[in-house]
């Protein structure tokens, strides 16, 4: 069974009441449930999202809500670090702040030779980080120019801008963007929420600022 980036996340010592009760947020009610853990100091869920048929094989989309204790000194500063230690080794492409206390980061990497791109949402507030990933395939071999759009968040939050997206096909991801943009729209901690960097399709930008590798393309 092929499997999302996402299913590979760190491990934590599960200790015994949960800081979900801190957070909210409303999972679609198509999602299963694949896995619980829940104790005093990390709760987490993982989720089936969906099955996708590619290139004749049967490939997985699936979702990880995650929240834990954390210093207090820790913010959204140290984000960065917090979500490369748990996507699994997948690509940084693009962050964009939301806020003093909310991140989403868009990031790709390969799984058994297919291109995978993972959404991803952290936010952190005393003492507290709240997060959510939703990994899904994508056919990086579909050469409808004519039709691509660039995955990409909204530019006037971006931060450090290297690269403007992921060049794809709107009808294959928009789905995934609707279900990621929905769960990050109602998620809280202690009541505090704000969700303005959206995942968003755009036009392709002149300049070519966009990831398309085509590398493992058939």
């Amino acid at each position: 069974m092929k499997n999302a980036l996402l299913l590979i996340f760190i491990s934590f010592a599960f200790l015994g009441n949960s800081p979900f009760d801190r957070v909210k947020y409303v999972p679609p009610s198509t999602w299963k449930l694949l896995d619980k853990k829940n104790s005093d100091s990390v709760a987490s869920c993982l989720n089936s999202v969906k099955k996708i048929k590619l290139k004749g094989h049967t490939l997985y989309a699936n979702a990880v809500i995650r929240c834990y204790k954390v210093p207090e000194y820790i913010d959204i500063n140290q984000a960065d670090d917090i979500v490369s230690a748990h996507s699994g080794g997948a690509k940084y492409l693009l962050s964009a702040m939301d806020g003093n206390n909310w991140k989403t980061y868009l990031l790709t990497g390969d799984q058994d030779g297919e291109q995978y791109i993972m959404l991803y949402r952290i936010g952190i507030y005393k003492g507290l980080s709240f997060e959510f990933a939703l990994g899904f395939p994508h056919d990086r071999s579909n050469k409808d120019a004519g039709a691509m759009k660039v995955l990409t968040l909204p530019s006037d939050l971006v931060v450090d801008e290297k690269i403007s997206g992921i060049y794809c096909s709107p009808n294959e991801i928009k789905f995934f963007i609707d279900e990621f943009n929905s769960v990050c729209n109602s998620m809280e901690i202690d009541g505090m929420k704000t969700f303005q960097a959206k995942i968003i399709l755009v036009d392709p930008p002149t300049d070519a600022k966009y990831f398309r590798d085509t590398t493992l393309s058939h």
